[in-house]
């Protein structure tokens, strides 16, 4: 599942699992701030959810027990009236204890209500876990993350009985 066109139009790795019936997606965060951590699965721009404003915030998507992704790229959507984030480090986890590094982003949004798609490059390797954390200071001084959606692409593995499969919908892309 690769993006293509304007962001949160293509069907990515979120998209396909909230289709899924048997998956068990799992959004959760730092602290609770705005909003229920789930809505930021919902990709709505009249929902926006965020941490409380504590330095080390961050967002963490669990993609199920069934489920591995060898990630190429992140979206994320800023709320429309929300403090913008600045300074933030995707980092993906097989165990959701120990996390690597993916991509550090050192730029905000361009404006509230923004979204961007970044790819990930560097070490390949599969992720159940996936967590946004911020590493500085959002638009208004302060921490907190607050978003609208976020979404993942790249090759979603179905694990089933300790054997990898592609899954049939990182083919469908």
């Amino acid at each position: 599942m690769l993006p293509h066109g304007t962001d949160f139009r293509s069907s990515g790795v979120i998209g396909a699992l909230k289709r899924n019936a048997s998956a068990k997606l799992v959004a959760t965060r730092s602290s609770d701030g705005p909003g229920k951590a789930a809505d930021v699965l919902c990709h709505r721009n009249d929902k926006t959810c965020g941490t409380e404003e504590k330095k080390g915030s961050w967002w963490r998507i669990d993609l199920g027990e069934n489920y591995l992704l060898f990630i190429t790229h992140c979206a994320l959507k800023n709320g429309r009236n929300d403090p913008v984030l600045r300074k933030w480090q995707l980092q993906g986890s097989t165990d959701g204890r120990d996390w690597t590094a993916l991509r550090t982003e050192r730029k905000q949004f361009e404006y509230p209500g923004f979204t961007a798609t970044w790819s990930v490059e560097g070490k390949v390797e599969a992720f159940r876990y996936f967590q946004i954390l911020q590493t500085g200071l959002n638009s208004s001084g302060k921490y907190g993350i607050f978003l609208s959606g976020v979404e993942f692409y790249g090759v979603l593995l179905e694990v089933r009985h300790g054997m990898s499969t592609l899954s049939k919908s990182s083919l469908e892309s």
